[in-house]
């Protein structure tokens, strides 16, 4: 199965690698139905037998919203978007920005309408917090908080996990599937071979992927079912976008450590009373 990951469908503000212009989604969405390869639909079970592509979102941008889930159900075809419990309706302030700009991210009222239209979503934790680097305690309160906040505001339940910056290990996983997830997906930029639901990979479509190398993955899709060989995983770009969230998780783990010992520090004036 071939598993897609975007992160913002917008018009473009600058050089913005996981950005996606509505454009250039269409274009990508048009060569997914030219392909003839079926994609998982609204109200279906994203992994279910018979799904040859599926569509999948990270974060919960407001701009998913606005530009690529109107595109897809128009088409009948559905997708699990990943939300950041603790951003819903904020901004994305856990993000790596050269410039400073803050992007909005979906509400609750985006978010049930869409759940109401068919579209599934899934967990993406509470903070975006690298899991690998949590301790025990915070590990398990960023699977299950973000869990039953989006199962109390949904209704419904949440089976679905995506890894921050695609990065876990065994610890991670164990914990996942205590939480009660049934399926977690990573990164990897290759065909899932439908084992190993904890480590499911999913190849980036971002502002760095060529049309011919979008062409090449789906017809990997095709081969995969003939037992032929996948070089496209290989590409340069796939290798520099796992550097860059490798990256952005150091950012983002230096940015909590700090923000712990802000808060750690006692004035000198206070142990005095």
């Amino acid at each position: 199965m071939l598993i897609l990951n975007f992160h913002r469908v917008e018009p473009p503000t600058g050089l913005e690698i996981t950005r996606l212009a509505p454009a250039r989604f269409r274009t990508v969405l048009d060569a997914i139905s030219t392909s003839g390869l079926p994609v998982a639909g609204r109200g279906a079970d994203p992994l279910a037998a018979g799904s040859r592509i599926l569509l999948t979102f990270d974060d919960g941008f407001e701009s998913i919203s606005q530009h690529a889930l109107p595109e897809l159900s128009g088409r009948g075809w559905g997708a699990i978007v990943f939300l950041i419990a603790g951003s819903v309706g904020k901004n994305d302030d856990w993000d790596v920005r050269l410039l400073g700009r803050k992007r909005p991210m979906m509400t609750w009222n985006d978010i049930k309408s869409w759940a109401a239209d068919g579209m599934e979503f899934g967990s993406h934790t509470r903070s975006h917090a690298d899991l690998t680097a949590l301790s025990p305690r915070a590990l398990r309160a960023e699977l299950a908080d973000s869990k039953s906040q989006l199962e109390q505001q949904l209704a419904r339940p949440v089976r679905f996990l995506a890894y921050p910056y695609g990065r876990h290990n065994a610890q991670v996983r164990d914990a996942v599937a205590e939480a009660g997830y049934a399926a977690a997906f990573s990164t990897g930029g290759r065909l899932w071979d439908g084992h190993s639901p904890l480590e499911i990979p999913r190849v980036g479509i971002n502002g760095m992927t060529s049309l011919l190398e979008l062409r090449s993955v789906i017809r990997s899709e095709f081969a995969q079912g003939r037992g032929e060989g996948m070089d496209w995983r290989r590409r340069w770009h796939g290798r520099i976008f796992e550097s860059l969230n490798a990256g952005s998780a150091a950012v983002g783990n230096w940015r909590r450590a700090n923000s712990r010992q802000s808060h750690a520090t006692v004035p000198a004036c206070a142990t005095n009373n």
